[in-house]
Formats: C-alpha cells, sequence, structure tokens
C-alpha cells in the first residue's frame, strides 16, 4: 500500500437459541443459511471468539465483510434505530452463552469504506478512540463516522445517516456453533458492487465477488484480515 492508495482510500466515500441477534420491522433480507468457521473449517466455538477484538469473515457474498464481535457483556437491551427513510428497526442484542456476540455487515453507511486486503479505514476499536471519545466502538476513520455496538450499531457521531446493517446471527446451545442466515438495515450493498466493481473483479473474480457464499464462512481476525488498519 503506497501513500497514493491511502490517500485514495481516505477521500473516497429451543434445542437452538435460534433468536436472531436484530428483529426489525422490515423484512430480513434473507440469505443462505451459513456456519461460521475457524481457518481449519471446523465449527466456530464461543470460546475461540475473545471478547473485545474484531474478528472479520465474508458474507452473504463473497467479496462482503462483516465484523464478528463478542462485546463482552450481556447485551440484552431492546431498542429502537431510525433510518434516513423513517423506517426503524427494533434489535434485541446479542447471541452467544452470554448473550453479548455480534455480528455487522463491516461496510461504512456514508461512503461504503471497507476492510480489504491492503487496508481498512473501519474498524472495532477496543480501546479508546480519540474521534469515538471512548472505547469499544466501530470507527470509520475516512470522515469520522461512529457506530456504536451496544446499541445495535448507531451512529453516535459523524455524517454518516443510517445505522450499519446487521447479520441476523444464531448460536446452537447444544453444540455451541454459530451461523447466519440474513442481514437487516438500510440495504447498501447495490452501491457497495457499484463503486468497488472494478476492484472487487480484480480480488475475487470477475463473477466470483458476486456469489453467494455456501455452507460455510471462515472466521479471521481483523488484526489478519488486512495488511494495515487504521485506527482514529
Amino acid at each position: 500500500m503506497d501513500r497514493r492508495e491511502f490517500l485514495k482510500a481516505c477521500s473516497m466515500g429451543v434445542a437452538a437459541s435460534m433468536l436472531p441477534q436484530f428483529l426489525a420491522y422490515a423484512e430480513v433480507l434473507e440469505f443462505n443459511k451459513v456456519t461460521l468457521t475457524d481457518a481449519d473449517g471446523h465449527p466456530l466455538k464461543s470460546d475461540q471468539i475473545q471478547p473485545k477484538t474484531e474478528y472479520l469473515f465474508q458474507y452473504p457474498y463473497q467479496s462482503t465483510p462483516c465484523f464478528l464481535i463478542d462485546l463482552g457483556t450481556p447485551l440484552n437491551t431492546q431498542g429502537e434505530l431510525p433510518t434516513s427513510e423513517g423506517t426503524n428497526y427494533q434489535w434485541l442484542g446479542g447471541v452467544g452463552p452470554k448473550k453479548s456476540v455480534v455480528a455487522f455487515v463491516a461496510i461504512c453507511q456514508h461512503q461504503l469504506q471497507y476492510p480489504n486486503k491492503a487496508l481498512s479505514m473501519i474498524n472495532y476499536n477496543s480501546d479508546k478512540s480519540d474521534v469515538a471519545g471512548g472505547a469499544g466502538q466501530i470507527v470509520c476513520c475516512a470522515h469520522n463516522s461512529v457506530y456504536d455496538p451496544m446499541q445495535g450499531g448507531k451512529v453516535t457521531k459523524g455524517p454518516a445517516s443510517n445505522p450499519l446493517m446487521a447479520v441476523r446471527l444464531e448460536w446452537d446451545e447444544k453444540t455451541d456453533t454459530y451461523a447466519v442466515n440474513g442481514i437487516y438495515g438500510h440495504d447498501i450493498l447495490k452501491d457497495f458492487f457499484k463503486a468497488y466493481k472494478h476492484k472487487l473483479k480484480k480480488e475475487y473474480g470477475r463473477r466470483a465477488y458476486k456469489q453467494l457464499v455456501e455452507k460455510q464462512a471462515p472466521v479471521v481476525l481483523g488484526s489478519k484480515y488486512s495488511q494495515m488498519q487504521v485506527m482514529c
């Protein structure tokens, strides 16, 4: 990653607990049910998700990254999140043994910044962030939008007007495994593909970048996903 690329990125804008992480008044965008796995293809277990640590996986498409975070605190509080269209989304917190695991599409709602192999301008910051004014926030350093995962990805600061898209998580209590099967929120995926079409084709393949993920999605540390993480 050279300075020119960096500056360009800155400028662009039951037996199973099947309770979804987020419920919405609007219809959920249904996609394949996909099991989250470790790097070796084994189903991800709760003890492999370190609290207050950023993980990433691809869903619902091969080129769309998502955050997976154990917030370290039970997230039982319900709430409503308004969008710029006036639609309200109701969320019901986290899943897992402590109801603390959440997931979001890792694409900024402002100008579509996202983590790629070279650079990530949007990250979960477990430490204090100068921009956010505190710790435990998802911050996009391109234009200083801040999202609170404890409040369903709600915008707390910056130019973004919509919450992050939430990924619907499932946790199977008997097997201690995780799956995803849909997303909620202000849909920006078509805009994302339009904005980054050529780049995504180069990174994932001409057709593969818009292929749906099937069956399994490997989960990796955010620090290993991108060569450079920009924190602010």
